[in-house]
């Protein structure tokens, strides 16, 4: 007889802690990608302490530029790996607030945000490919913007913590836009 299968536990863990409800979704793990990351970090930070070093010797307009963008690329995948190593989202919900965090290795910026504001919370599917890729999410719309977290979750824990947000704020939630029964490149 076959054995069954257990189900799949959320990576995210939820909590209520004195009235505030915490939820921490942390990043997913892309280890062929923190690879890649790691060993273009080393080659780029070899390139750029080579032109640092002629940078010194004698000045060059050229060089003094690229070393901004080294600067620049330094810094953006110096974060990516940080995020993947130990990154994580933190949605705090207390008493008219809901509070997101994108956080590594515990800190992290927080955005207050006023859940009578907020509208339609939802899953966003992971889509794209190359600089046009996009992680699968949690978004909602704030106002005249749409806002994410939790980036690389999967759509099932997604659809279970949009159930207890949604519970604990009272958020309204717009129906899903049917498609036309007309498209618009056929004639009525």
């Amino acid at each position: 007889m076959p054995s069954i299968i257990s189900p799949f536990p959320m990576r995210s863990t939820v909590s209520q802690e004195a009235g505030t409800l915490r939820i921490s979704i942390p990043m997913r793990k892309k280890p062929l990608l923190f690879l890649f990351f790691l060993v273009w970090l080393g080659g780029w930070t070899l390139g750029g302490i080579a032109i640092g070093r002629q940078l010194l010797q004698k000045f060059n307009l050229f060089e003094a530029l690229w070393m901004c963008g080294w600067v620049l690329g330094e810094t953006m995948v110096t974060y990516a790996l940080l995020r993947m190593a130990g990154g994580q989202d933190v949605v705090r919900i207390d008493q008219g607030v809901f509070e997101v965090q994108k956080q590594v290795f515990g800190w992290g910026v927080s955005k207050r945000y006023s859940p009578l504001e907020i509208r339609d919370l939802r899953f966003q599917p992971e889509s794209g490919s190359g600089k046009g890729h996009r992680d699968s999410n949690l978004a909602f719309d704030y106002g005249a913007k749409t806002l994410t977290f939790g980036d690389g979750i999967d759509e099932a824990e997604a659809n279970q913590l949009i159930h207890v947000i949604v519970e604990r704020c009272n958020l309204p939630q717009s129906a899903r836009a049917e498609a036309p029964a007309v498209r618009f490149w056929q004639s009525s």
